[in-house]
């Protein structure tokens, strides 16, 4: 069963509104600098966007963690 009440109680701490911050700001930088780079445009097509969406929240969500962990 899902405890809301302890998940809910998690955002207490300062450190994971960091990583939500952080993975925020990853993730639009990447996203920015894939446009740029004429990898992603508006006629890219949805899968393309959800599979590069997918990575690039793995490698940021797993780099926010690690910086987290210096802390």
């Amino acid at each position: 069963m899902v405890n809301f009440k302890k998940s809910f109680d998690e955002l207490k701490d300062a450190k994971v509104w960091l990583h939500y911050a952080i993975g925020t700001v990853g993730i639009i930088a990447v996203f920015w600098w894939l446009m740029q780079q004429g990898i992603l445009s508006e006629n890219s097509g949805p899968f393309l966007y959800g599979l590069i969406f997918f990575v690039v929240y793995v490698v940021v969500d797993r780099t926010s963690h690690a910086v987290l962990e210096l802390f």
